[in-house]
């Protein structure tokens, strides 16, 4: 007589057991590095906000302070940079101005709340800071890897 192979059911649960917990190990990760990728996405604007800036300070003889922050957040930047719709839905962060003097500015940018699949948006931020000499970036939160530039 001719008999059938075939896996028990003890096999079949051991395998997807096994496949379960490969799972949740992995799926964090993937979660942090695909979180992490869409931080290109805040450094190239905030590349386009800083050159924005460059631009506003050549225009007014050297000095950042003239710069209105609020101009490169909701759009109508007289400046060049008109790609911050206050409403996208496509937008994965918020981007603000905190301070412009005349020498510096910082440059700040927040993960969006109603998105996010982390524990807590707030914390998860990039600042860009402009001091005399040097321009660099650093991250917080799950961009806490992040440094560009040398901070002082």
């Amino acid at each position: 007589m001719f008999k059938k192979k075939a896996f028990t059911l003890l096999e079949v649960v051991i395998v997807v057991v096994i496949i379960s917990v490969l799972a949740s190990l992995a799926l964090p990760r993937l979660v942090n590095m695909i979180e992490y990728s869409r931080s290109s996405e805040a450094l190239a604007i905030l590349g386009a906000i800083r050159a924005s800036m460059e631009r506003c300070y050549l225009m007014h003889g050297g000095s950042y302070a003239e710069c209105k922050p609020e101009q490169y957040v909701v759009g109508g930047d007289p400046y060049g940079l008109d790609i911050i719709p206050e409403n996208d839905p496509n937008q994965h962060f918020y981007y603000t101005i905190p301070s412009a003097l005349k020498s510096t500015y910082t440059l700040r940018t927040r993960r969006n709340a109603h998105e996010f699949s982390g524990t807590n948006p707030l914390s998860n931020e990039i600042f860009c800071y402009q001091l005399v000499d040097r321009y660099y970036c650093q991250g917080t939160g799950i961009y806490s890897k992040l440094r560009i530039g040398n901070p002082p």
